[in-house]
């Protein structure tokens, strides 16, 4: 039997009580990704590589990684939304045979030291207590598979940023809802079908409505000030890892 090991006897209390008071039929959990379940954005480094690879360009034309960021990082810090969309409509005419290819190469450089362990041990545990497991994403699709597919995460299910893949080819058509902030609840019942869960982790303010749905409990992981005072109110758990991570 699996057991909450990297996990202090307080919290151990708490998943045990929260799993006892849901029936079977009500077990599932979601959890955000980046910053959740490993350290770092594995949608933001996947678009620093393919800027290093001449794939993406600054928005002068420049085949620059770093003003790619820098770009990215600007547009996050004031429409998050429309970083993340962004993230993905840049792929836009790419092959999504490399699209993956791309995104195993991010997932195998940052699953060399991204994971957190007691994250990895919690998803294991409550798999083992017959939990269906969603990932719920604002990285692209591909590169959270490829994380979870490199960690080897018992994960049921993959709600994500996306598009239409035409021929093989990816479009700008971008699939609804978002998945972001509110739209992570809508995207969760549009794609799943759930409209309830016992358990939901998250790190920031965008993970916010998601885990307030959650009947059971919530998890903030290595949250900010914002979103530590938002999981304060709301009788979120929170719990805090020293992490490395190589994203640049």
């Amino acid at each position: 039997m699996v057991e909450l090991q990297s996990w202090d006897p307080l919290f151990r209390t708490l998943f045990e009580s929260m799993v006892a008071g849901v029936g079977i039929e009500d077990r599932r959990a979601v959890f955000d990704a980046d910053g959740t379940l490993w350290a770092g954005d594995a949608g933001r480094h996947m678009v620093h590589m393919l800027a290093e690879r001449g794939v993406v360009k600054t928005r002068d034309g420049a085949v620059d990684s770093a003003g790619v960021l820098r770009e990215y990082d600007a547009m996050e810090a004031i429409r998050p939304l429309d970083a993340y969309t962004w993230c993905v409509s840049v792929m836009a005419s790419l092959p999504e045979s490399s699209v993956i290819s791309y995104a195993n190469d991010v997932a195998a450089e940052m699953a060399k030291n991204a994971q957190f362990h007691p994250m990895r041990c919690l998803l294991d545990w409550l798999s083992s207590r017959k939990f269906q497991i969603a990932v719920v994403s604002a990285s692209n699709r591909w590169v959270i598979a490829a994380m979870i597919h490199h960690l080897e995460l018992p994960v049921d299910a993959i709600v994500a940023m996306d598009c239409d893949v035409e021929n093989g080819t990816l479009t700008n058509r971008l699939r609804h809802p978002l998945v972001n902030g509110p739209g992570k609840v809508d995207a969760i019942l549009a794609r799943l079908g759930w409209s309830h869960w016992a358990f939901a982790a998250g790190n920031s303010v965008h993970d916010v409505p998601m885990m307030s749905r959650a009947k059971g409990g919530a998890l903030m992981i290595n949250p900010n000030e914002d979103a530590y005072r938002q999981a304060i109110a709301l009788g979120f758990w929170v719990r805090r890892f020293p992490f490395s991570t190589n994203e640049p």
